[in-house]
């Protein structure tokens, strides 16, 4: 390898990290705190029912159907 291949490798690599760092530091910021509440219940029948019941339930045109 070339030398100004090697200081373009290291420049690339040095981007990637950069932006690396700068999406963590985003995420820190405004993700972390951010909590999702899930129903538990809802969930395990949502699961436990068979495949053709909730793909019935999807194309009914209702989005919550229960």
């Amino acid at each position: 390898m070339s030398q100004g291949n090697t200081r373009l490798h290291r420049e690339i690599y040095a981007i990637v990290i950069i932006k690396l760092l700068i999406i963590v530091g985003l995420w820190w910021a405004f993700i972390r705190d951010a909590r999702v509440e899930v129903d538990g219940q809802r969930l395990a029948e949502h699961l436990a029912q068979p495949a053709s019941a909730a793909t019935q339930r999807l194309h009914s045109g209702e989005p919550h159907a229960q």
